[in-house]
């Protein structure tokens, strides 16, 4: 591979961590948003208001608000995305089935695979039950 694709290459790589980044900045606001119920002045649930708000689907938006709070209780999984190491695909997966105490492993399953792999599937739960 020559350098500049080389290059090319790195700089996506470094705007996908970003936009991790940013997504997780966006789900904790979202997370506080729905707590304090910004929401309810005009509007029947967070989702509703994101949706409208962002140009999400009220499916896509029911999932992000679904996600905000369960980083909550995953520090680890929270902690990878926030330092852009993670996807919000991934995150997105991994809050379906993690739990505090099968978060480091699910985590570094998450870690050592694309989200085509299985992450989004049934490796996520063979993952968890030490399969």
């Amino acid at each position: 591979m020559s350098d500049d694709l080389f290059e090319l290459g790195e700089r996506i790589a470094g705007l996908a961590a970003r936009i991790n980044i940013a997504t997780f900045d966006m789900l904790t606001l979202v997370a506080e948003f729905d707590r304090r119920e910004g929401w309810a002045d005009s509007f029947t649930s967070c989702a509703e208001w994101l949706a409208l708000r962002t140009g999400r689907t009220l499916a896509a938006a029911r999932e992000n608000v679904r996600v905000a709070h369960a980083l909550g209780d995953l520090p680890l999984t929270a902690g990878a995305m926030k330092s852009g190491q993670l996807s919000y695909t991934k995150v997105r997966a991994m809050t379906r089935v993690a739990k505090p105490e099968t978060e480091a492993t699910l985590l570094e399953y998450a870690q050592s695979t694309s989200a085509a792999a299985g992450v989004a599937g049934a490796g996520v739960e063979e993952a968890v039950a030490g399969r």
